[in-house]
């Protein structure tokens, strides 16, 4: 019952499903930030000032050098927990506005991280220990690994395991080679970082294609040939192998001259090792814990993260970089195989959970630190728009950093858009589904944000590899700038009038106000019910049944074919769970 007045009118706002969402997400904001000012005795207009008398007096009150360094230690990790506070919140807030406009979020965390290191107003405003990006960094990384591992559908892996293969490994291997082509001979960068940039910059980004290709199946396009499917099958092997290959590229490329014979001999070792621990630790967690567990999904999901982050860091104290994040994508999929087949919900709980810890707390971070490592102090903006002109009308590219970053990025799109639409061209898909497919690895952004910062450490421990590192990293921007968004937008414009719409058949459903008995003229039976007679040897007739109503006809005939449609479901069931009870036998 709806309000009136004033007051009533307030009511009727504030009861408004996204009104109170926001009002509800405000509530818990300002919650926390008054707990991290209360805690961490920060100023509460200006959380991020450094009050220089309050350190004094506590310099003063303490007495020994050890005392005064762990409290400058504190007062540190005090401010890096605000300043990520601060700048997740503004990179949240960011991302809200762009969702709301139709375009990645992540657009817009990558733009909050840029204005506060470029503008001069907010520049030197955060202080983030390198400790906590770093880990920030990996956890992320790690969490892509996971998602695309429990993401995979097998069903559909088996169907068209070759064109998923070969989207996913040789597609992406052709782009990085004209990335290294056209980076090394073209633009002069050194071999090394061009065959990193290649691993870095061909991968496809799944924070744009998963919830655009979900979208395009939720409305019936292509599904009939499976191509949103294929297209999301083969972005998670995209990535699993431009993350693989770039770990253990660089575990080569970054390893002493006299260690290089021992670094290849280790490598393929390293693979080995990490999947056969994520095979193991996956079949583990199949039975642990059980499945008729209360909050069983909840706990699957728990103990997903936590062996996923031992092997991910443990890996790392052991210097054994590639094998972390193999072991991190054979454990996903591996359980998630059996979780999606021995209860009710499949593993759709699971992926929710990561979904949510992905779109709140790492996605925001992710971005919004890539985009702190951008300087527009470093880049030469009058060399940029005379090279954006000479562009424009088509005579000569600028070599200035960021076009030669775009330059190298084009080319290996094209090269990708041809060797996708080449390599679908034998299927059964027609030109116009074959030019989607090919379309829909443009955008670029969640790899490029997780491995560009591994080029900013790598650069800063060998000298002669700074600036072509610093060009990777600007150009990883500057192509989650654009990709991102044009990328989504062609997938979107195009999928309409490139995909054929295959709509559901409704499943019939009677109505009892409308007979499906129908005819011109009266059709209904008459019957003139009369008193029992005995008949001819002296028993008592049967009595004559009354003639049923139509609502009784129309509920005979749904109960007929209901019964007629559960008992198809039974069967298929049935088969389903033989072949799972075949499958299990046999892994």
């Amino acid at each position: 019952m709806e309000r009136y007045g004033f007051l009533d009118n307030v009511f009727n706002l504030l009861n408004n499903r996204q009104t109170n969402l926001i009002v509800t997400g405000v509530i818990a904001i300002v919650s926390i930030y008054i707990t991290l000012t209360s805690l961490f005795d920060k100023n509460l207009i200006h959380p991020l000032t450094i009050d220089n008398e309050t350190i004094s007096m506590e310099e003063t009150t303490i007495a020994t050098l050890q005392e005064q360094t762990i409290w400058i230690a504190a007062q540190g990790y005090m401010y890096s927990v605000m300043s990520l506070f601060i700048l997740w919140l503004f990179a949240m807030i960011a991302g809200k506005i762009l969702g709301l406009l139709r375009l990645p979020p992540l657009l817009g965390m990558l733009l909050v991280g840029i204005a506060f290191r470029n503008f001069a107003f907010l520049d030197g405003l955060l202080s983030i220990n390198p400790f906590w990006i770093m880990v920030l960094q990996k956890i992320a990384f790690g969490l892509i690994l996971v998602r695309c591992g429990i993401g995979l559908d097998p069903v559909a892996l088996r169907k068209s395991f070759c064109l998923i293969g070969t989207l996913g490994i040789l597609s992406t291997t052709a782009e990085m080679i004209a990335i290294l082509l056209a980076a090394y001979f073209l633009f002069e960068v050194n071999i090394k970082i061009a065959i990193l940039f290649g691993f870095i910059l061909a991968a496809t980004s799944p924070a744009v294609t998963v919830p655009t290709m979900i979208e395009i199946q939720n409305k019936r396009l292509g599904v009939e040939k499976g191509v949103p499917t294929v297209v999301l099958a083969s972005a998670s092997i995209d990535n699993l192998y431009s993350i693989t290959a770039f770990s253990v590229a660089a575990a080569v490329i970054f390893t002493r001259a006299d260690d290089i014979s021992y670094t290849l001999a280790r490598t393929p070792i390293e693979i080995a090792v990490g999947a056969l621990l994520g095979i193991l630790a996956g079949l583990l967690l199949r039975h642990f814990p059980c499945f008729d567990m209360r909050h069983v999904h909840f706990y699957r999901s728990a103990l997903l993260s936590l062996v996923s982050l031992a092997f991910l860091f443990g890996t790392l104290a052991i210097h054994c970089d590639i094998a972390g994040p193999i072991a991190i994508f054979f454990l996903s999929i591996v359980a998630a195989i059996r979780w999606k087949i021995d209860n009710g919900k499949a593993s759709q709980p699971e992926e929710k959970f990561f979904k949510l810890a992905w779109e709140l707390v790492f996605l925001p971070f992710l971005f919004a630190l890539i985009g702190l490592e951008f300087v527009f102090a470093e880049l030469s903006w009058s060399i940029i728009l005379v090279g954006l002109a000479i562009m424009c009308i088509g005579i000569a590219l600028s070599w200035s950093i960021i076009l030669v970053g775009l330059a190298i990025m084009c080319i290996g799109i094209a090269v990708r858009i041809i060797a996708t639409f080449i390599m679908v061209s034998c299927t059964n898909l027609n030109i116009k589904e074959q030019l989607f497919v090919s379309l829909s690895y443009i955008p670029k952004a969640t790899v490029q944000a997780a491995l560009a910062p591994l080029m900013i450490q790598y650069g800063a421990h060998v000298l002669e590899f700074e600036t072509d590192a610093k060009l990777v990293v600007s150009t990883c921007v500057v192509s989650i700038l654009l990709t991102a968004t044009i990328g989504q937008l062609i997938i979107q414009l195009l999928a309409p009038c490139l995909l054929r719409s295959s709509q559901v058949k409704p499943v019939p459903v009677l109505n009892f106000d409308t007979s499906y008995i129908a005819s011109n003229n009266d059709n209904r039976l008459h019957l003139r019910i009369g008193p029992l007679t005995p008949n001819g040897d002296g028993v008592q007739a049967e009595p004559i049944p009354e003639p049923l109503t139509y609502k009784e006809m129309n509920e005979a005939s749904y109960e007929q074919e209901r019964e007629s449609r559960l008992e198809q479901l039974r069967t298929t069931l049935q088969k389903r769970t033989y072949l799972y009870e075949q499958h299990d036998k046999r892994f």
